[in-house]
């Protein structure tokens, strides 16, 4: 299996689901790029719920619009997705992008019907440092976020800008496919992304700031993720999630 590691890069931390997250264990993000017009994409589905019981996992759906012409037009589908499994595809140098693929960290790629080699790339992110997050929800309009910084010994950040990324997602949906490649199949999705928005820039030093809510909750969210992730390479460098 072909696969990519992009250098440096970080995990993030992760406290009990509650009005403050932050450094617990390090995690690993398992992007999952899927859609319900795929008939190959509902056993990666069911992996990535597997991998959203474990406490060591962030992991989230992403589901692309491509498959929609085909019959079927998946609620969750957006070409903003889309546009970030390209950028994906960009950074890893591939050729094409494809459903259904996970991303790992940023930094490693793989087909979600191969679970031993999504095992291997999450043992893999372990190793790798990371940079601690806070997150605390402020009545239901905003989140605190708190970043610690760099370590200088971990490796050098120079050349690089970073982007601070919020998603607020579901952690379920079930639903009934009535046409396209998986007609009168019933689809169950976990941790879908229902609003994906930049909130910020980190330049390796502490800091905080706040994250409203308003607009990132009006397709849903019964959780939020924030991350750091490079504009060069893809790589995430933290992150922290929080039941909202």
């Amino acid at each position: 299996m072909k696969y990519f590691l992009l250098g440096l890069f970080i995990g993030f931390s992760l406290l009990p689901a509650s009005a403050v997250a932050g450094q617990s264990q390090p995690l690993t993000i398992i992007e999952l790029y899927t859609s319900q017009g795929c008939s190959s994409c509902p056993p990666a589905d069911n992996l990535l719920g597997e991998l959203a019981q474990r406490d060591d996992v962030l992991a989230l759906s992403f589901h692309v619009d491509y498959w929609n012409y085909i019959g079927w037009t998946d609620p969750f589908a957006s070409a903003q997705y889309t546009k970030r499994q390209r950028a994906y595809a960009r950074y890893m140098d591939l050729r094409y992008i494809y459903t259904p693929q996970m991303v790992v960290n940023g930094a490693f790629e793989a087909s979600g019907l191969k679970p031993a080699v999504i095992d291997d790339f999450i043992a893999s992110a372990k190793l790798l440092p990371q940079v601690p997050i806070m997150l605390k929800q402020r009545d239901n309009s905003e989140i605190e976020v708190s970043i610690q910084p760099w370590d200088a010994a971990q490796g050098s950040l120079a050349g690089q800008t970073f982007v601070v990324w919020a998603a607020v997602y579901d952690k379920k949906h079930s639903t009934s496919v009535k046409r396209g490649e998986n007609t009168g199949h019933t689809i169950n999705n976990y941790n879908v992304v229902r609003n994906f928005r930049k909130v910020g820039n980190w330049d390796g030093n502490a800091h905080g700031f706040t994250v409203s809510l308003q607009g990132l909750r009006e397709n849903g969210g019964e959780a939020c993720a924030v991350f750091i992730q490079s504009e060069q390479t893809g790589r995430i460098m933290g992150a922290a999630n929080l039941d909202l």
